[in-house]
């Protein structure tokens, strides 16, 4: 966060319109890395004679949790990167972000082995592990309650919501201010100041 790039920045777009620009090309950048895999993936098995069963009606699902979860991980890590001035700084607020974000990696197999229990289920509403639960639950084969996808995916667009609209407001108090918000107390004091 240059001084000179932010002011330009600024006086162009208001911090929201900032933010969901850099968010779209967030998505954008990891659906060309979704499509780098699944064709390398696909030319790979095609190559070797492998034969995988693709389920193509999970593919919409698993877009919007792709979508979702980038939208809702990035605005946080944007957020961070909004409140100080180097990376080292951002290392000790990043710590309990990524400790959040690695829950589901903890306990997916929990999820697979049974997809329907109070476990994966409670965690598939809990929005930093939404996208990767849901998707597993849906990829699993058992049958889950066809109100619950929608749901999550009400959730997590509420939540991300939520986030982006914080992570506006942090931006519009930390973007072009010199000194960092190294702590989580600190963003708090920006935020309420930004109101």
């Amino acid at each position: 966060k240059l001084p000179r790039i932010a002011e330009l920045l600024l006086g162009s777009v208001n911090p929201r319109q900032l933010m969901a620009g850099m968010l779209l090309g967030i998505v954008a950048g990891s659906f060309v890395i979704f499509s780098i895999y699944a064709v390398g993936g696909l030319f790979v098995a095609q190559r070797n004679g492998w034969d995988i069963p693709i389920d193509w009606t999970q593919m919409p699902w698993f877009l919007v949790s792709q979508v979702l979860g980038v939208l809702l991980f990035s605005s946080i890590f944007l957020t961070i990167g909004a409140a100080v001035s180097e990376l080292k700084e951002a290392q000790s607020l990043l710590f309990p972000v990524w400790m959040m974000l690695m829950i589901p990696m903890m306990v997916w197999f929990v999820a697979v082995r049974d997809p329907n229990g109070p476990v994966a289920t409670s965690l598939s509403f809990f929005p930093p592990s939404t996208p990767l639960m849901m998707t597993l639950r849906i990829a699993s084969g058992q049958t889950i309650p066809a109100w619950q996808p929608p749901a999550a995916a009400l959730l997590m667009l509420v939540a991300t919501f939520i986030v982006v609209s914080i992570a506006a407001r942090i931006y519009r108090a930390s973007l072009l201010k010199s000194d960092s918000a190294a702590s989580f107390a600190k963003i708090f004091q920006r935020l309420r100041a930004a109101e």
